[in-house]
């Protein structure tokens, strides 16, 4: 069972091709998932954040498209934004 999990709408799946990274070694084509979400802030107001993820489920995602789902997530810290990633072999579940 995950710890954190991300609910909101799957609004795109799209693949990725394979490339170099600024340290020279190749990486291989993906395919990302892009999951609108609302947060919630400290005042009470709401922003909506639509974030980009790799998936190994694209299919699973694509035919998800347009529908709220929940996923479980990891995080990190990426300056001073949290970042989420999907975790492997999780399950995808529609709401």
């Amino acid at each position: 069972m995950s710890m954190l999990t991300l609910t909101g709408q799957v609004m795109n799946v799209f693949s990725t091709p394979a490339g170099t990274g600024k340290d020279g070694q190749p990486y291989p084509a993906g395919h990302k998932v892009q999951i609108m979400a609302e947060n919630e802030l400290k005042n009470g107001e709401k922003r909506i954040d639509l974030l980009t993820m790799n998936t190994d489920s694209p299919a699973e995602f694509e035919a998800l498209r347009g529908h709220s789902v929940r996923v479980p997530v990891g995080v990190f810290v990426v300056g001073n934004a949290p970042a989420f990633y999907i975790l492997k072999n999780s399950r995808i579940e529609a709401v």
